[in-house]
C-alpha cells in the first residue's frame, strides 16, 4: 500500500458544507425585512431563495410586494443583514464539533482552503470564532 496522499489539497465550500448557514440567513432577512412588512417564514426562504444571491432574493421580495416596494428601499437594508449575519455567525458559528475536528486532522497532512461564493467578511469571522 502507497504511503503517499491521494489529494494535494482539499477544498470545502462554506455554506452548507462547513456550515449550516442557511437557517441564520433566514433568520436575519426576517428580522431586517420585518419593518416592511414580510412575514419570511423558513420554508419560503428554504423553497425559494437557498442558492439566490443576496440582490436577486431582494429584487423579487420587492416585486412581489403589495405594493411593491422600491429595490433601493430595500437594498439599503442590504448592510444592516451583513453586519447582523456576521455578529450571529461570530457569536455562535453554525460548523458542527466534527466537522471543526476532521478540519483540524486533515490540516496535518493536507493543504486545506474554503472556497464559497460568500463574501469573505462572512466565511471568516465563522472560521476564527470555531477554531479552525
Amino acid at each position: 500500500m502507497s504511503s503517499e496522499k491521494p489529494y494535494d489539497a482539499i477544498l470545502f465550500d462554506f455554506d452548507g458544507v462547513l456550515a449550516d448557514t442557511e437557517p441564520l440567513h433566514c433568520q436575519c432577512w426576517t428580522e431586517i425585512l420585518q419593518p416592511f412588512g414580510y412575514h419570511l417564514t423558513w420554508e419560503t426562504f428554504a423553497r425559494d431563495f437557498v442558492g439566490v444571491s443576496d440582490e436577486d432574493l431582494v429584487r423579487r421580495l420587492a416585486a412581489v410586494r403589495v405594493p411593491p416596494i422600491p429595490f433601493d428601499e430595500l437594498w439599503a437594508q442590504y448592510p444592516r443583514k451583513k453586519d447582523l449575519f456576521r455578529t450571529r455567525v461570530t457569536a455562535a458559528p453554525p460548523i458542527p464539533e466534527a466537522t471543526a475536528t476532521l478540519i483540524q486532522e486533515l490540516s496535518a497532512d493536507y493543504k486545506l482552503a474554503v472556497v464559497s461564493s460568500s463574501a469573505r467578511t462572512e466565511i471568516e469571522p465563522a472560521i476564527i470564532a470555531r477554531g479552525i
